[in-house]
Formats: C-alpha cells, sequence, structure tokens
C-alpha cells in the first residue's frame, strides 16, 4: 500500500502516513548524517516528517480526499494533480468509506457503453411498472431515454440515470403521459 489512512476515534479522516515518508525515516535511520545533496534535502518536509515517531507526526493533513457521489473524473483529477496512488474516500462528515487506487479509477473511467446500459437499464426496471415502457441507448457515454412514461417518476427517473458512474449527459425524448 502507498499510504495509510489515519483517523480519529470516530473515524473521522485526518490525516494520511505516506510511503514516500517512511521511506525518508528509513532513510534517516539508516544513515542519520548526510553530507552533499543528500544534505540538503534535511532541510525540506520529508526530512522533517521523517523524524516522527506517530501517526500523527508522520502524517500528512489535512488529507486529500474524495466523496463517493462525486463522479469518477473529478477524483481521478484530484489523484492525477497530487500524484497520488491512492486516494481516501471520506462521507459528508470526513469518515473514511473506502479508499480508491489509481487502477481502480481508471477501469471506471474506461468503462463501455454497454455497462452503462446495463445499469441504466436495470434502473429503469425499478422505476417503472411496465419495465418496457422506456427504452434506452448508450453512445459515447450519452444516455438516451424514450417512450411514453408516467409524468410522475420521469424527473426522479432522470436524476437516477444522470447519478450513473461516466454519464456524459442524458438526453429526454420521454413523452410524458
Amino acid at each position: 500500500m502507498s499510504a495509510v489512512p489515519v483517523v480519529d476515534a470516530d473515524d473521522h479522516m485526518i490525516g494520511v502516513v505516506s510511503e514516500s515518508v517512511l521511506l525518508a525515516k528509513a532513510a534517516v535511520m539508516a544513515e542519520p548524517h548526510q553530507h552533499g545533496p543528500v544534505g540538503r534535502m534535511w532541510q525540506h518536509r520529508p526530512y522533517e516528517k521523517s523524524r516522527g515517531d506517530t501517526a500523527a507526526t508522520l502524517m500528512t493533513f489535512p488529507p486529500v480526499t474524495a466523496h463517493p457521489a462525486q463522479r469518477v473524473a473529478d477524483p481521478a483529477w484530484i489523484a492525477a494533480q497530487a500524484r497520488l496512488k491512492r486516494l481516501p474516500v471520506t462521507d459528508y462528515r470526513g469518515g473514511l468509506v473506502g479508499v480508491a487506487s489509481r487502477r481502480g479509477l481508471l477501469r471506471a473511467l474506461n468503462r463501455d457503453d454497454t455497462e452503462i446500459r446495463a445499469e441504466a437499464e436495470s434502473l429503469i426496471g425499478r422505476h417503472l411498472l411496465d419495465p418496457h415502457a422506456g427504452q434506452v441507448t448508450v453512445e459515447n457515454s450519452v444516455v438516451t431515454i424514450t417512450g411514453r412514461l408516467d409524468k410522475a417518476v420521469v424527473p426522479e427517473l432522470l436524476a437516477s440515470l444522470r447519478n450513473i458512474g461516466d454519464v456524459v449527459e442524458v438526453v429526454n425524448d420521454i413523452e410524458a403521459v
């Protein structure tokens, strides 16, 4: 694992101990007095952090996190820009609910239209008494829904379709009755 989340007694995420800080700590312990270019690293943050002995002194805070309701592209950009191998996922209270890896984010971003369509059809089946009343097509992550549907269910159904991971847009071609 490239980083370990640090949580408080209430499981709220308060920081991260990274592999790079642990590596710096191991290097300092192996050779405490460095000279030359490596010696200049002593003035940098990794060296300062490496002198810690507890998670509280080794961790980076505040942690860079994602939220479960975010579209996959958002945490992917966060991880890419911060050069993180793993991104903790926290709920609205800051509670740790999971960790997204680079591989997992890539896999989610590369979801194909067939997978999105299957999830959309499943949602339609849950929202409608007659699941064949609404038809869905997906092209380049754009979901188009057609059919004659009860106008009372349309707003919630459209919102659910928009919340499917990797959906770029939902085109509403529904005849609401």
